[in-house]
């Protein structure tokens, strides 16, 4: 995996989660998952396609994504719900469309599409021929959840 494939995806969450809720947050280190249970209850999925294929997951644990969608919302929410769902979606879709034009002004031929959400304690997210999936834990006083890539270039 190429950090020009991944970084657009980190920049673009960290921004989103900043500008939409007020949330700083920063990147750990990355680590290797052989399998491709989440890490956590909810994940908003991507396909890449074109010069590289693969998966990217924003998984969230419970206390993040119900903090998130409380300050996105400007209420205390208090469980995982069908707005809690939607609001994965709309991160997701932002998270799409910036990555694709950070990938557009490098001249990187990749296109990004919102690919749906995966809920239920470690649910299965997609990879590309049991590839290993690289987790990058996103830390933040809301909460921690996860970038997790599975690609083939």
């Amino acid at each position: 995996m190429k950090a020009e494939h991944i970084n657009p995806f980190i920049q673009t969450l960290l921004y989103v989660l900043e500008t939409t809720a007020e949330i700083k947050s920063e990147i750990s280190r990355p680590f290797l998952k052989k399998t491709p249970s989440s890490s956590g209850p909810l994940s908003g999925l991507m396909e890449i396609s074109g010069d590289a294929k693969g998966f990217v997951s924003l998984t969230f644990s419970e206390e993040a994504i119900l903090s998130i969608v409380s300050k996105m919302f400007g209420e205390e929410i208090s469980e995982i719900n069908d707005e809690v769902k939607d609001a994965v979606g709309e991160i997701v879709n932002m998270v799409c469309g910036q990555a694709n034009n950070k990938f557009a002004e490098k001249g990187l031929k990749l296109k990004v599409l919102s690919h749906g959400i995966k809920e239920g304690d470690e649910h299965f997210l997609p990879n590309i021929e049991e590839r290993p999936f690289m987790s990058i834990p996103v830390k933040s006083d809301s909460g921690d959840l996860f970038i997790e890539v599975s690609m083939e270039e």
